[in-house]
């Protein structure tokens, strides 16, 4: 009952083993494409920031646990510091407060860890948060896209997922940023940044046509099952040559979902029960308190009348 006036609170589990690179708490900020939605395609960029507290950790207590620069990754906070280093090339990354995955990589090797292993577990969390929050994407894409022969590929996002390793290598999810800032303080965010946006911006095929037009079918008005089989046919090519096409022109994002090699299935029996998911109305809104109805003109008379008749009445009683 004390925590019932918190209405606006965020509650975080505190990561009691942090992975720390030269004593510092770190976290990662990596970039996530989600290319459409119908069909789900997520894309993952190889590259991001390592971005790094400006003083050395100490577990918390009740003399530390008022120091953010130790506890607090978030580069908003740290860069107001006086010992935030700012990196002055973005091709040395071996110093500053923010260092990007090359030399993440590095210093994970020479410190023991299995460096597939670490990504392995980041692409998988990253899969299965965007699938956690599927069945509202699809829904509100279906809601908003009603052409019969849609390919999915009327939106994208990117995404920047927080991230945060602890002594083990496991990945912890810290949040996820659907408008991620797109800044560039430093040679690093620039390099990094303007990398992502720039390949995100071939993969959608921008400026002139898109994609390529679906093959027209001569013969009369189709009724609706026939124009959805067609539809499904030209999803089916398309989307064939869309992989072509992503594969040909991905150089720093991967696909994470669908695989070539199909060892994203596993994840399909999270997914599969939600693709069709048929549109739900949102609830009638709570109605106003009830007016009593309006009297006509006639009745407002008629009632004038009749308490002017008892008045009249009372007065001569």
């Amino acid at each position: 009952s004390e925590y019932m006036g918190f209405e606006n609170t965020v509650v975080q589990e505190y990561i009691t083993n942090p992975m720390l690179i030269e004593g510092r708490k770190f976290d990662l900020r990596v970039y996530v494409m989600v290319l459409s939605v119908c069909p789900l395609r997520i894309l993952f960029y190889q590259n991001g920031l390592v971005r790094m507290c400006t003083e050395q950790y100490q577990p918390p207590d009740e003399e530390n646990l008022q120091c953010q620069y130790q506890h607090i990754t978030n580069y908003a906070v740290n860069k107001y510091n006086d010992n935030f280093v700012f990196n002055t090339n973005a091709k040395q990354t071996e110093q500053g407060s923010k260092r990007d995955f090359t030399f993440l990589n590095r210093w994970l090797t020479k410190n023991g860890f299995d460096v597939d292993l670490v990504w392995s577990g980041v692409h998988d969390m990253v899969i299965k948060t965007v699938i956690s929050a599927y069945r509202l994407l699809s829904q509100t894409y279906r809601s908003c896209i009603l052409r019969d022969d849609d390919n999915g590929m009327s939106c994208f996002e990117i995404l920047g997922f927080d991230i945060m390793l602890d002594t083990t290598g496991k990945c912890w999810l810290i949040e996820v940023n659907h408008s991620p800032s797109w800044a560039v303080d430093t040679p690093l965010d620039l390099h990094i940044k303007s990398s992502v946006i720039t390949e995100a911006m071939k993969l959608i095929q921008l400026p002139g046509e898109r994609h390529p037009p679906p093959p027209r079918h001569s013969g009369g008005h189709a009724d609706r099952g026939e124009r959805l089989r067609r539809a499904a046919h030209n999803k089916r090519n398309f989307l064939e040559y869309r992989t072509r096409f992503e594969d040909q022109t991905m150089s720093g994002f991967i696909r994470l979902y669908p695989k070539n090699d199909g060892s994203h299935k596993k994840y399909d029996r999270f997914l599969n029960p939600m693709v069709v998911v048929p549109y739900e109305p949102p609830p009638p809104p709570i109605p106003y308190p009830l007016r009593p109805p309006r009297k006509r003109l006639s009745e407002i008379k008629s009632e004038t009348i009749s308490e002017n008749k008892s008045i009249s009445q009372s007065m001569g009683a």
